[in-house]
């Protein structure tokens, strides 16, 4: 991994302690500052330049506001720019939970949602490059700050993963940068109107076969209602796209079920929460079900 110091410093490090290990792909998901102590600087076994090594004896916390003066300034490349990751290599490669930078034309929805217990403001819209488009979020201020068909590099963005389909939404360190790029002008808009398209709000849908029941059960923030991937260990998370900080044993519950169904010539899968397995099984007491499954 490459850790980031004052003045842009970096520095390779390695974690020799499995046990730190989570918390540190935990710190990095989440670009939270950490400070380290009782680690070991030694040549690089990368090549030229030292290296930390952090092992069992290591100490991670989180420094307090008096301990670090510095905000995270994203990679470049030799040109100065922040290393772009193309939308087919997030749609293909890129983990869920990875923070990229992307470039693109963007296609604003029109539909402004208010979500969360905060009632914050989101927007879906679509980035397009040469290589695809994929659907990003955007909140509250930023919807108005991004231009209709304007092209631009947005640094620190968040993979998400949604029945099977890929997108991206912006953090509290995600930047909007205007590009004048000929290429990406001229792209066609018709493949981001389309996954604009919303569905209607009332569909029925005739099942012929159900061809997998799958359960998801996470915790999201009691703030905007993220949701927090696996194997967190830590009692305080701060959530990836608000930035609200709380503990993670007062995190939301949340159950769900997806549900591959086949309809007529096609294969859908539907998301069913918990309120409506709730009323599907007559269930009065609807915490002991979600209670049940967090067991």
């Amino acid at each position: 991994m490459e850790l980031q110091g004052p003045d842009n410093k970096r520095v390779r490090a390695v974690c020799f302690a499995k046990d730190k290990r989570t918390t540190l792909l935990e710190k990095q998901n989440t670009m939270s500052s950490v400070k380290i102590s009782n680690y070991i600087v030694g040549p690089s076994w990368a090549g030229e330049g030292e290296e930390i090594r952090i092992n069992d004896m290591s100490i991670i916390q989180a420094p307090s506001a008096s301990e670090y003066n510095f905000q995270y300034i994203p990679n470049v490349n030799a040109s100065g720019e922040s290393e772009i990751t193309a939308v087919s290599v997030v749609q293909s490669e890129i983990e869920t939970g990875t923070i990229v930078n992307v470039k693109g034309k963007i296609k604003k929805g029109q539909n402004v949602k208010v979500v969360g217990k905060n009632n914050l403001k989101m927007l879906k819209c679509a980035i397009c490059d040469l290589s695809g488009v994929l659907q990003i979020t955007f909140w509250e201020d930023e919807i108005q700050q991004i231009k209709d068909g304007v092209v631009y590099t947005i640094t620190n963005v968040s993979v998400r993963n949604r029945d099977h389909t890929k997108s991206v939404t912006t953090t509290r360190n995600s930047a909007f940068i205007e590009v004048n790029d000929v290429d990406l002008n001229e792209i066609d808009e018709n493949a981001a109107s389309k996954l604009l398209d919303e569905p209607a709000e009332d569909t029925t849908l005739e099942v012929k076969k159900i061809r997998s029941v799958e359960l998801d059960k996470h915790k999201s923030c009691v703030h905007c209602s993220a949701k927090f991937p696996p194997g967190i260990e830590t009692n305080v998370v701060k959530c990836l796209r608000c930035g609200h900080r709380m503990l993670f044993d007062a995190c939301q519950q949340v159950v769900a079920y997806r549900i591959t169904v086949s309809s007529r010539e096609t294969i859908a899968t539907l998301t069913c929460f918990s309120e409506v397995l709730e009323n599907f099984f007559e269930i009065p007491d609807g915490s002991a079900l979600t209670a049940a499954c967090f067991k």
